[in-house]
């Protein structure tokens, strides 16, 4: 019984991590159902909806004492948020706490560094390389990680959507136009 118990309580918090990242319209109900037509939170900048979620979830987490399981997507989810509303600083650390909790060469270590790369790129630094910003320096390693990850990506070791991430990395990490293209 109490297997059966904790079992469902990882189900609901896996249903948190759905609603923030894919919420019906409108408030859901105490239930947590998800409405056929629902949307990216983040993606229809719906953010206080989000952040709604994400505490439901972190207060979930913590009465049932399954934050270890659950910090580094939590941090993934902070960290997509902060990025979309233009808080890089918070948005980096996110990312970089992603790579600290999460299982090395596991996807979530991965969509941090992506989240990493793609900060830098968008903030108009170089993929790789020193940065302008001093908050924005790459740690140690970091080039080579960060390849490591784009090849990873391209090898499909992630799943045919990372492929397509692996390609547009690729593609920023390129020194040619028509390689780029």
């Amino acid at each position: 019984m109490e297997k059966t118990y904790k079992t469902l309580v990882e189900i609901r918090a896996d249903i948190y991590v759905e609603l923030i990242t894919v919420c019906p319209y409108g408030n859901p109900p105490v239930t947590i159902r998800c409405s056929l037509y629902s949307q990216a939170c983040i993606a229809r900048s719906e953010f206080d909806e989000g952040e709604l979620h994400l505490n439901n979830l972190i207060a979930h987490l913590r009465t049932y004492h399954l934050w270890d399981a659950f910090s580094a997507r939590v941090c993934l989810l902070q960290g997509y948020r902060a990025h979309a509303m233009g808080r890089t600083r918070r948005a980096l650390e996110c990312y970089r706490a992603v790579q600290v909790l999460s299982v090395e060469d596991s996807l979530i270590w991965a969509l941090g560094w992506i989240g990493e790369i793609g900060l830098r790129i968008g903030f108009g630094s170089n993929p790789v390389g020193p940065s302008t910003e001093e908050w924005m320096a790459p740690e140690p390693g970091y080039d080579e990680i960060a390849a490591g990850v784009v090849e990873a990506c391209l090898s499909g070791t992630w799943g045919l959507g990372m492929v397509c991430i692996g390609r547009v990395l690729e593609a920023c990490f390129s020194g040619e136009i028509v390689r780029a293209k």
